[in-house]
């Protein structure tokens, strides 16, 4: 049985994996889907999250899992990932990234899309429909349907839509530092969303070629394979755990 932490991305929850969970559990998988810090509906301070509080969260968890894990994280939830596997090598049996942000030590995903955006306008994905608030961003539920949901059936689109939080902008923009050494020995597989139009393709094979190393898979979904065809993605985790297992 492998202990499997579930991180989701920004806006979101650990309620993004709940028809993923079952999928693994049956495969014999023991799941953790967690709620990062600051992703709670009713948080008041949100705006004072960070990058490093969610990642002492992370740490915590895995000190009381107490044996290897691998961690499967969704979009911006690979921001904490990477750093997971620097800080922790050895309690990382490995990653895999769904259509997950993944950049070199010390780059923001923000200047990794400002480097495409010229050669791929749509790289801007989410950010000229956020909502900013004070110390947070928003993501109005229309805009989410649309770039996040677009292909998945659209009363379970509307749904996801709707249970996005705010999101303290300290912890969206976090800054990964990593090193060869460490998060590079952890394998990692990244499996590419094809019709992404959130980490557009483009964007996703550039941080490919700037952090290189992971096993490459694609699924032909939009940014949210766990709404739009959970079935195949819950497949595709189990065939990585199987193969991370295996490294």
């Amino acid at each position: 049985m492998t202990e499997i932490v579930l991180i989701h991305g920004a806006w979101q929850g650990g309620w993004v994996w709940v028809d993923i969970v079952p999928q693994l559990t049956a495969a014999g998988h023991n799941c953790h889907a967690v709620d990062l810090p600051g992703s709670a509906p009713d948080l008041a301070n949100r705006a004072t999250v960070t990058f490093r509080d969610q990642i002492a969260f992370l740490e915590d968890l895995i000190a009381e899992i107490n044996k290897p894990v691998v961690v499967v994280a969704h979009s911006g939830g690979g921001l904490a990932a990477s750093q997971i596997a620097e800080n922790l090598p050895d309690r990382i049996a490995g990653i895999v990234y769904v259509a997950g942000i993944m950049v070199p030590d010390g780059t923001r995903f923000a200047d990794v899309v400002e480097s495409c955006k010229a050669e791929e306008p749509s790289a801007v994905g989410i950010w000229p429909h956020l909502e900013h608030l004070e110390g947070v961003s928003a993501v109005p539920e229309a805009a989410a349907v649309e770039i996040f949901f677009h292909d998945g059936e659209p009363a379970a689109a509307a749904r996801a839509a709707a249970m996005l939080t705010p999101q303290s902008n300290a912890a969206r923009d976090g800054t990964p530092h990593i090193t060869a050494d460490r998060f590079g020995a952890v394998p990692r597989i990244y499996i590419e969303a094809l019709k992404d139009r959130s980490v557009v393709p483009f964007v996703q094979r550039r941080m490919q070629q700037l952090v290189p190393g992971a096993v490459i898979r694609s699924i032909d979904t939009g940014h949210a394979p766990m709404v739009a065809n959970a079935a195949l993605l819950a497949k595709m985790l189990v065939e990585a755990v199987r193969d991370l297992e295996a490294a």
